[in-house]
């Protein structure tokens, strides 16, 4: 096997082509139980911050969940900064990701498994 170096515009470099890096992000965001379309679950987010961290009466909380957080929002623009980012900024990410696929280093049981056990309703449709 040939190793090279990609170097990015920044002069960052990475052991692997940015193609390569795109498509390790796209599993290791599947392994993860991320997925374009993801929205976020404002009960789910309200009662972590109500009764699992105990803000519930602490008043910026109390404006967020009035004013922010009242209806679902797309992970969709995040995931993409994300992707970005790896791919243009930090290259190192990127090959760690690549190894983390290759040896297999994500759990056979993904994260989002174990939540949605938890909170049933943030399943996939």
């Amino acid at each position: 096997m040939v190793n090279y170096i990609a170097i990015n515009d920044d002069g960052l470099m990475s052991t692997h082509t940015p193609q390569e890096i795109a498509g390790y992000i796209d599993q290791s965001f599947e392994a993860l139980g991320l997925y374009n379309g993801m929205v976020t679950k404002p009960d789910m987010l309200s009662e972590i911050l109500e009764h699992e961290m105990y803000l519930a009466d602490f008043l910026p909380i109390q404006n967020v969940i009035r004013d922010k957080i009242p209806h679902p929002v797309s992970f969709d623009p995040m995931f993409k900064v994300i992707r970005t980012a790896i791919l243009n900024r930090h290259p190192a990410v990127g090959d760690f990701l690549v190894t983390a696929i290759k040896k297999r280093l994500f759990s056979d049981r993904p994260m989002y498994q174990m939540l949605w056990q938890q909170w049933p309703d943030t399943g996939r449709k």
